[in-house]
């Protein structure tokens, strides 16, 4: 290690202040990806504009599908949630002219596809545990009255639950 007065290293100067998203060069370029983002973006400005308008338990399941001479395709996961929809279409229209989107239809479509499947869910160690407490108390049951009326039942309950 040399011992110098002047520095070793040249530290090199950013020609660039501030960072370039990705999506705004993509935006001003003109490359046919610009039109699709453009389309992307105005969504979804419409969404959350709807997410705002709508009822909380309608605006989750409600998907824009197309956007076509001032006509907009929602996109709804059930027939309840359509109907229920219909009946917001002129305040609907209202709302989006007054935000200054140029939409003069709107036509709702039920998606059978957009509904969530429900989860399944698995027991907890809370409630494996009350398994286990029922289980011995069939246990106990069955050993207290083996020739019960219920002692047939319960043989079966606890052949099919000894997981």
């Amino acid at each position: 290690m040399f011992l110098t007065p002047y520095p070793t290293r040249k530290t090199r100067k950013s020609r660039h202040n501030g960072f370039v998203k990705p999506l705004q060069v993509l935006e001003r370029s003109a490359l046919p990806i610009q039109q699709t983002l453009r389309t992307a973006k105005l969504f979804t400005e419409i969404e959350q504009n709807l997410k705002t308008f709508l009822h909380q338990g309608i605006s989750p399941h409600c998907h824009i599908l197309k956007l076509d001479n001032e006509q907009l395709d929602l996109a709804v996961p059930n027939a309840a949630l359509a109907s229920k929809l219909r009946q917001f279409v002129p305040s609907i229209v209202n709302h989006l002219s007054q935000h200054g989107y140029a939409i003069t239809k709107v036509h709702i479509k039920v998606r059978a596809s957009l509904q969530k499947t429900p989860t399944p869910q698995y027991p907890t160690t809370a409630k494996k545990s009350s398994l286990a407490q029922c289980h011995k108390a069939y246990q106990t049951l069955l050993e207290q009255y083996p020739d019960g009326p219920l002692a047939a039942t319960l043989r079966k309950i606890l052949e099919k639950n000894t997981d």
